[in-house]
């Protein structure tokens, strides 16, 4: 296997993409990785008073992110903490894999 350059990972296309289907809405979203800065804003903004990952900020947040197709808006935050948790679940679940998100720290997080 070749070691890489510095312009070799620059100037790879890494984020990933995949379509995810939702029985729940009845057709599909187009999701994609989270760059490393998007990721971690993303994480960092997320974070309650007492160091938790506070999930109605969570999984919006990945919605707006990560999804291509539809493309939400930070606006849409509210509306999407309102729809099928399943369905919500199955899209950031993707979101979180494709990103290298820990899903054991996200689920420890819903037990506390």
């Amino acid at each position: 296997m070749k070691r890489l350059s510095r312009e070799d990972i620059l100037n790879s296309k890494d984020l990933e993409q995949k379509e995810v289907e939702i029985t729940e809405w009845k057709g599909s979203v187009l999701v994609q990785a989270l760059s490393g800065k998007k990721r971690s804003d993303i994480m960092n903004s997320c974070m309650n008073d007492k160091g938790k990952m506070d999930l109605n900020k969570l999984y919006p947040a990945l919605m707006v992110a990560g999804c291509l197709e539809p493309e939400f808006k930070k606006a849409d935050a509210e509306a999407l903490n309102e729809k099928n948790s399943g369905a919500i679940e199955k899209v950031c679940k993707v979101i979180s894999r494709l990103s290298g998100i820990d899903q054991d720290d996200v689920e420890n997080t819903k037990k506390n």
